[in-house]
C-alpha cells in the first residue's frame, strides 16, 4: 500500500507514515490537554483562587519618605571654638553610605522601638524580646537610597497605613539626627561628663569653703594682713625706742637733775676739805667732818647713778621684751597667713573648676541644641510624608 498505517501506543493517535514528524509533539500536547482538561483546569482554578485569597488577605502596604541633606559648607560643631576651617568639598559615596548605615543602625532603631512599644503599652516597660523583634522589623521596613549627583539621602519606610509609616519615619529621622550629633560631636557624652564634673567641682568647692570658714573661726582670724602690718609698725617703733634709749643712757645720767645737785654739793665739799687741809691736819675734827661730808656726797651720787642706770636698764629690758613678744606674734600670724593662703588657694582652684565646668556644660548644651536644630552639617530638607494617593 502507498500509505501504510503505522500503529502507535494507546496514548498516540493513528498516523500515516508519510506525515511530517514535526507535528508529532503538537499533536501529543493537544491530545494530552484534551484528555486531561478537567485536571488541568482544576489545578489552574485552585492556584488562581489561592493567589487571589493571598492578595486579598494581605494588608495593603503604605510608605512614607523623607530626605536628608549633608551640607558641605559646614563641619560638625565642636566645643570652645575648636572647629577646623570648613571646605566646600562634596561628600564621597563612602561618606553617604556611612550615613545610611547610621540611619539603619541599632543605636537609631532600638530607641525608636522602645518608644513605640512604650506608647502602645501606655507607659509600661516593654519586654526586651518585643523590643528586639520590633527593632529587626524596623530595619527591614526601612530603605535608604542616595540621589544621584547630590549629597542627599532618601529614606522610605513601609507600613500598613500611611499615617503609621509617616509617624514611625518621623521618629527614626529624629533619632538619627540625635545619633548623628552624638557620633560627630559627642555632645550627649559631653553633657553627661560636664554635668558630673560640675557636680563634683561644686561639692569640692563647698568642702573647701567649709574648711576655710572653720579655720577662720578656730584661729579667730579676720584681717590677718592688717594685723601683721600693725605689729610690724609697732615693732619698728619699739626698735627705734630701744636704739634711742641705748644711745641716750649716758646722756641721761649726765643730765639728771638730782645727780647735778649732788655733783655741785660734792664739788663744794671737796673745796672746803682742801681749804681745811691747808690750815689743819687730817686729825682735826673739822677736817674729819669735811672728809665725811665728801664721802657722803660721793655715796649719794653713786646711789643716784645706780638708780638712774637701773631705771634705764629696766625700760630697755621692757622694750626688748615687748619687741620679742611682737616678733613671736608676727611669727604666729605669718604661719596663720600661710595656712590661710593655702586654704584660700584650695577655695580659688575649686571655684575656678566649678566655673569652668559650668561654662563647658553650657557650651555642650549649645552644641547639642545646634545639632538638634540642624545647624550642623546635616539638615532635614524633606519632612517625613506619605503620598496623597495612599491616604
Amino acid at each position: 500500500m502507498a500509505d501504510e498505517l503505522i500503529t502507535t501506543s494507546s496514548f498516540r493517535p493513528v498516523r500515516v507514515a508519510g506525515d511530517d514528524s514535526r507535528h508529532e509533539s503538537v499533536e501529543q500536547i493537544l491530545y494530552i490537554f484534551f484528555r486531561r482538561k478537567r485536571l488541568i483546569f482544576g489545578l489552574f482554578l485552585a492556584f488562581t483562587l489561592a493567589a487571589a485569597f493571598a492578595v486579598w488577605s494581605k494588608p495593603p502596604v503604605r510608605s512614607a519618605s523623607a530626605k536628608v541633606l549633608l551640607k558641605s559648607d559646614r563641619v560638625s560643631l565642636q566645643i570652645s571654638q575648636l572647629s577646623p576651617a570648613s571646605a566646600r568639598v562634596p561628600y564621597s559615596m563612602e561618606a553617604l553610605e556611612s550615613e545610611m548605615e547610621l540611619m539603619k543602625s541599632r543605636n537609631v532603631l532600638l530607641p525608636v522601638a522602645e518608644r513605640i512599644l512604650t506608647e502602645e503599652s501606655k507607659g509600661a516597660t516593654p519586654d526586651k524580646t518585643a523590643i528586639e523583634a520590633l527593632t529587626t522589623k524596623l530595619g527591614k521596613n526601612l530603605e535608604t537610597n542616595t540621589i544621584r549627583q547630590a549629597s542627599v539621602i532618601e529614606l522610605e519606610y513601609f507600613s500598613t497605613t500611611a499615617e503609621e509609616a509617616e509617624r514611625i519615619l518621623a521618629m527614626i529621622v529624629d533619632q538619627y539626627l540625635e545619633e548623628h550629633a552624638v557620633a560627630y560631636s559627642g555632645s550627649t557624652q559631653l553633657l553627661t561628663f560636664y554635668e558630673k564634673e560640675k557636680e563634683r567641682a561644686a561639692k569640692a568647692l563647698e568642702e573647701a569653703e567649709n574648711r576655710f570658714q572653720s579655720w577662720q573661726t578656730s584661729e579667730n582670724v579676720v584681717a590677718i594682713d592688717a594685723q601683721i602690718q600693725n605689729l610690724l609698725e609697732e615693732r619698728s617703733t619699739l626698735e627705734r625706742e630701744i636704739a634711742s634709749n641705748q644711745a641716750g643712757m649716758q646722756v641721761t645720767i649726765g643730765t639728771n637733775e638730782l645727780l647735778g645737785r649732788l655733783q655741785g654739793s660734792l664739788v663744794t665739799a671737796e673745796v672746803e676739805l682742801a681749804d681745811l687741809r691747808a690750815r689743819y691736819t687730817d686729825q682735826d675734827r673739822r677736817v674729819q667732818e669735811a672728809i665725811a661730808k665728801v664721802a657722803l656726797f660721793q655715796g649719794q651720787i653713786e646711789g643716784a647713778r645706780r638708780s638712774v642706770q637701773s631705771s634705764l636698764s629696766a625700760r630697755q629690758s621692757s622694750l626688748t621684751a615687748k619687741s620679742a613678744q611682737i616678733s613671736a606674734a608676727l611669727d604666729g600670724l605669718r604661719r596663720q597667713k600661710l595656712e590661710g593662703e593655702r586654704l584660700t588657694r584650695t577655695v580659688d582652684v575649686a571655684r575656678e573648676a566649678f566655673l569652668l565646668y559650668g561654662k563647658k556644660l553650657e557650651e555642650a548644651r549649645i552644641s547639642h541644641q545646634l545639632g538638634r536644630e540642624q545647624l550642623s552639617n546635616v539638615a532635614l530638607v524633606e519632612q517625613p510624608h506619605a503620598p496623597r494617593d495612599q491616604r
